[in-house]
């Protein structure tokens, strides 16, 4: 059972792509979002990219943000993407965080596993970065397929 500060951040988030989707303008639709009576939630874009949303969701430590991004996932899935399956891109900070995530993802008993399995109707399936390699195109069109690695294994030097 999610907190009542967790579903109000849900709702922020899902008002925002929402509106994301409907203005295909992520600045107005920040400010769209921002006037409504959940501002204090917390959404932010101010990452550079082009009217791609960005989204920071402020939470107190310990305020549940593997539950939240469970969550998430169906939520930019049916507001923004309106898509029944995406790929999806999960970063931690450490490769301890990537071996904690990545075996609750793994467990269909985990709660952040249920929320998964409930919105995609079972069809997820969880990979590390090192496995992706391995993806059909039959398992993206029938499945979210969600990608666990860690941030450094992004960095480029150049």
């Amino acid at each position: 059972m999610l907190k009542i500060f967790q579903q109000k951040t849900l709702e922020v988030l899902s008002n925002y792509l929402h509106q994301c989707a409907i203005y295909k303008d992520v600045k107005r639709a920040y400010s769209e979002t921002t006037l409504e009576e959940f501002k204090q939630e917390g959404i932010y874009n101010d990452a550079g990219f082009t009217n791609i949303p960005y989204v920071c969701l402020r939470l107190p430590t310990g305020g549940g943000k593997t539950i939240l991004a469970s969550h998430s996932i169906p939520i930019a899935c049916k507001e923004l993407l309106a898509r029944d399956y995406s790929l999806v891109i999960w970063l931690v900070p450490s490769n301890a965080i990537l071996e904690q995530t990545y075996n609750c993802l793994q467990d269909n008993n985990h709660p952040y596993r249920q929320v998964l399995n409930e919105y995609f109707n079972g069809n997820v399936e969880i990979l590390k970065v090192e496995d992706a390699r391995s993806i059909s195109k039959g398992s993206l069109q029938s499945n979210t397929t969600i990608i666990i690695s860690t941030f450094a294994s992004w960095r480029v030097d150049r």
